[in-house]
């Protein structure tokens, strides 16, 4: 993942998955902030999920989003579309809730 290995990265946004840290050579680099989106009920993404919630737990200021459904790629606006909010599942939460 560049965020993580790419020295200057800003942030990241995962988007339908999540993985963890170790998966690309060690810790989340300090300052890099991590927003994490994922249906509640995706099947796809299931599996993925402890990952999520660990690297929420263990990075500073990371959010992760859960919407309500079961689509993999939701962020594909040709496939549907969606006016509800997503539950924000931070336990580091300061504005989105």
């Amino acid at each position: 993942m560049l965020a993580q290995t790419r020295p200057g990265a800003k942030g990241a946004l995962l988007f339908h998955a999540a993985f963890p840290a170790s998966e690309f050579g060690g810790s989340w680099p300090p300052g890099v902030s991590l927003q994490i989106h994922m249906m509640e009920d995706d099947e796809w993404a299931a599996e993925d999920l402890p990952a999520a919630r660990e690297l929420v737990e263990a990075i500073a200021g990371a959010e992760l989003f859960l919407y309500p459904g079961d689509r993999h790629l939701f962020a594909d606006n040709t496939c549907w579309t969606t006016t509800r909010a997503p539950r924000h599942c931070s336990s580091n939460a300061s504005s989105h809730s």
